[in-house]
């Protein structure tokens, strides 16, 4: 089933990857009477409209978010004969009934439960999210906030009663300011009358808090308390901005020498402010702003880079970092117009001068794929949890009898878990027999249930009280709920037709590849033996050394075993038996065989040497230690016979050889397959 799926989702991008290597701009005029339902390609009686093929690009990782439009019609026609290669695989083997095999429809039917939920689950959950928090995004919100915290107990009453009192306050008419100044338990946030000092856009603060905001106008505040885990709220909106991305750059002159990084050595806040003065008065006579910043800015970082600093959203920060700037620096640069530069501006690291380089426009969903991971990671889980016991009361009239869960809940010890099993026994047989709930028009009792927490694997952990068993009955009733709700898939979304029906085909093309040219794929030696005798690749096989080696620690030793070696006294091939101190090479009397220099230090040491065959070097340092090498035998570098190139060309003659099979296989089924493509369209379209 894994690779099924890997399959359907790669399906497209595997087919057509090669698209990615041509040119995918060219000018377009506009093409009149063209739309998504025009037909492209016709095979047999089966039409492929320019809309299939603009969502089989789109779909495409290799796309690159390119519309299919706005390709070259080289790159357009290239892709076209690519998935009518793809369509007519498909149809004929759909043609040959293939479609109707018993194991692939087993396949398709096995793998469609879990491609229906993972759709159901994007469509009604995932999908509304990212379109949600793509239009919070559009905007920057400055909040203030009043913050009381629950006791470290987890009662709720005296922040309940501070939270009423300051809310009551601010209805008699209180300044936000003074009121957080007095209640807000936040001491950083209420010293500034409850200020949050950067703004927030979608998914920057908890959700409860975030609804909270996203139904305030400017100036409102929340005029009920708002509950998280941690307390109560009371939050005001006190600006809110089109969000902007900007690219920035400054010059910061710090005020002091301590520590001077780079360039001019400022010896006081007086010194720094003339020079920063200066700089700025340059500026406006038309200096160079990027090498100003090279050659004074001390923020190494910037300063390299012309004193760039990033492109910078008030709520997000730096794109790609997420770090947030000075406020200072911050407020000026949004005040200024594109290649405006700023009066020099302090802040805790010294004077800035600003420039705002641009404005930055992004597409709209550029934020897409951060938005739905953040968004799963933060939220999904819990709202999962809400769809599936929403569908569970709507679809599946799920109920659950309160008095008999109470009475339930009276036999157990609400410190333990149902590992111990001790548990069912103390609950009489008349009571295990009530009913505990209702779905899908079926009665399961209290017994029903122990049974379940007993045997089922994912429950046998579950805690005893109120909070573990409404998520134990939510587990037994979730498959029974997903299930339900994926029967009636294809009607709620009839793209999800489309979607099972790729799947479908991606099994069918793999079964016909399989047929027509993987069983038929093997190792041709009279092929393969025409492309080694044509072929330019480098076959070329390096110098082979056959060396022995003596390895000793010690030098002085060594010297004496070479010196008998050199007068006859014993034999390199016993010296390096009874001498050398590599005890694997003992028994092979020091014996390497044949090597290569670019892959053994002791070949390149007798190529370095130029020894010629039966000589033996000098003592040379080697490793932690001292060696003597002997080549044996030398082969230089040649072609590699047809045996040897065998691991070489295989896979290139392999690939040669699976293209023309591929190659004669879709010759003949344009032949089989009566095939038109409307040039027309496509010369009007691109």
């Amino acid at each position: 089933m894994e690779n099924s799926l890997k399959m359907y989702h790669k399906l497209l991008s595997v087919i057509l990857v090669s698209i990615i290597a041509l040119p995918l701009y060219s000018q377009k005029k506009s093409a009149k009477n063209i739309n998504d339902t025009t037909t492209i390609i016709t095979i047999d009686a089966t039409k492929i409209t320019f809309g299939d093929l603009k969502k089989a690009f789109e779909k495409n990782s290799m796309s690159q978010g390119t519309s299919f439009e706005k390709i070259s019609k080289d790159s357009a026609m290239d892709f076209i004969n690519l998935y009518l290669n793809y369509k007519l695989k498909v149809i004929d083997g759909i043609s040959k009934g293939l479609d109707k095999d018993s194991a692939i429809v087993a396949e398709v039917q096995n793998n469609r439960k879990l491609l229906a939920e993972s759709y159901l689950l994007e469509q009604a959950i995932v999908e509304p999210a990212v379109k949600r928090y793509t239009e919070l995004r559009k905007y920057d919100k400055k909040i203030a906030l009043i913050m009381i915290p629950f006791s470290p107990s987890g009662d709720t009453a005296e922040a309940y009663k501070n939270i009423t009192a300051a809310l009551k306050e601010l209805h008699n008419g209180g300044s936000f300011d003074f009121v957080a100044r007095k209640y807000s338990t936040d001491t950083v946030t209420a010293e500034q009358g409850g200020t949050l000092p950067v703004y927030i856009t979608g998914l920057k603060i908890q959700k409860v808090l975030e609804d909270a905001v996203a139904r305030l106008r400017v100036g409102e505040y929340t005029k009920k308390p708002v509950k998280n885990d941690f307390g109560y709220f009371i939050i005001k909106l006190l600006d809110e901005k089109p969000r902007e991305f900007i690219a920035i750059s400054h010059i910061l002159i710090p005020y002091s020498n301590d520590n001077p990084e780079k360039g001019t050595i400022i010896a006081d806040s007086a010194a720094a402010k003339k020079l920063v003065d200066s700089l700025y008065l340059q500026l406006q006579q038309g200096a160079d702003f990027k090498q100003l910043a090279r050659k004074y800015s001390t923020d190494k970082l910037s300063a390299v880079k012309d004193g760039f600093i990033g492109i910078y959203s008030r709520s997000t920060g730096l794109k790609g970092s997420g770090e947030q700037i000075v406020t200072e620096v911050e407020t000026a640069a949004f005040q200024l117009e594109n290649n405006q530069v700023s009066k020099p501006i302090t802040s805790k690291y010294g004077y800035h001068i600003i420039r705002r380089d641009s404005t930055v426009v992004f597409p709209a969903d550029f934020e897409k794929d951060e938005i739905k991971t953040t968004y799963r990671k933060m939220y999904y889980k819990n709202d999962y949890e809400k769809y599936i016991d929403s569908l569970a009361v709507s679809l599946c009239k799920y109920k659950l009898n309160d008095a008999n869960y109470r009475l339930l809940l009276s036999y157990y010890d609400s410190t333990k878990t149902t590992l111990d099993t001790s548990f069912a026994n103390k609950i009489p047989a008349d009571i295990k027999a009530k009913p505990l709930y209702d779905l899908l028009n079926k009665t399961y009792s209290i017994g029903d249930f122990i049974q379940n927490l007993i045997v089922k694997p994912e429950l046998k952990v579950t805690a005893t009280n109120n909070e573990g068993f409404k998520k134990a009955i939510h587990k037994l009733y979730e498959p029974v709920v997903l299930e339900e709700a994926v029967k009636t898939l294809d009607k709620q979304y009839p793209q999800f037709v489309d979607i099972l029906n790729e799947f479908r085909d991606g099994i069918l093309l793999f079964k016909m590849e399989e047929v027509n040219v993987w069983s038929k794929l093997k190792f041709d030696s009279a092929f393969a033996r025409k492309f080694y005798d044509t072929t330019t690749m480098d076959l070329k096989r390096p110098a082979q050394y056959d060396i022995s080696e003596i390895f000793m620690l010690s030098d002085t030793a060594l010297n004496r075993v070479l010196s008998d070696i050199h007068s006859g006294k014993i034999t390199f091939d016993s010296a390096a038996t009874e001498y050398t101190q590599r005890n694997k090479y003992r028994d092979k009397k020091g014996h390497y065989g044949f090597v290569t220099a670019d892959k053994n230090k002791l070949a390149q040491k007798a190529e370095e040497l130029k020894l010629k065959e039966g000589n033996i070097s000098e003592v040379f340092k080697y490793e932690n230690g001292y060696s003597i090498v002997k080549l044996n035998k030398f082969e230089p570098a040649r072609k590699k016979t047809f045996e040897e190139a065998i691991p070489d060309i295989a896979p290139r003659v392999q690939t040669i050889y699976q293209k023309k099979l591929d190659t004669a296989w879709l010759e003949a089924l344009k032949k089989a397959h009566k095939v038109t493509i409307n040039n027309k369209a496509i010369n009007d379209i691109f």
